[in-house]
Parts: structure tokens; C-alpha cells; sequence
């Protein structure tokens, strides 16, 4: 069980503030941020995607932040693993 990617995302109310690092290179990163939206959440997943993160090489650590990350977690749950 070997990550390429590990992916953090903090949550506020307004965005949701992505970073994304390679285990090879764990002290370089890409940062983005999105809104705390269903749009927002879509131009997550995409630009995870470009990264090459997919669910089978990453591991996603996310802020518990209540009902402000319930949202998006359900979101990225659907998307990454519809069949649930």
C-alpha cells in the first residue's frame, strides 16, 4: 500500500485550501484553492486529477471542520468512489 500523492486539504467556510506532494519529493508542493462549493468541489477533482493523484496511488488527510467539510467530503467520496 504505497502512496505516490498525499493530499491535504484545509476547510473554512468560504474555500477549501488544497496542497498536493509526491512522496519522492515531499518538501515540494502545489498548492491550490477552490471555493467551498459543488463547483468548487468539481475544480478540485479535476485538478487533482491533472496531478496525477488518483484514488489507488493517494492518500487525502482533510480539516474536520463540522458541517463546513461535510459537503465536500461527501462530494470527493461520490466522485472518487461512485459504486458506494
Amino acid at each position: 500500500m504505497n502512496k505516490e500523492f498525499f493530499i491535504g486539504i484545509d476547510v473554512s467556510k468560504a474555500t477549501l485550501d488544497a496542497a498536493v506532494c509526491r512522496a519522492e519529493c515531499p518538501d515540494q508542493f502545489t498548492h491550490q484553492q477552490f471555493a467551498n462549493t459543488v463547483p468548487g468541489f468539481k475544480k478540485l477533482i479535476s485538478w487533482l486529477r491533472k496531478q496525477g493523484a488518483q484514488t489507488t496511488n493517494s492518500f487525502l488527510g482533510m480539516e474536520h471542520t463540522g458541517h463546513y467539510t461535510l459537503s465536500s467530503a461527501v462530494f470527493c467520496s461520490r466522485s472518487i468512489c461512485p459504486t458506494r
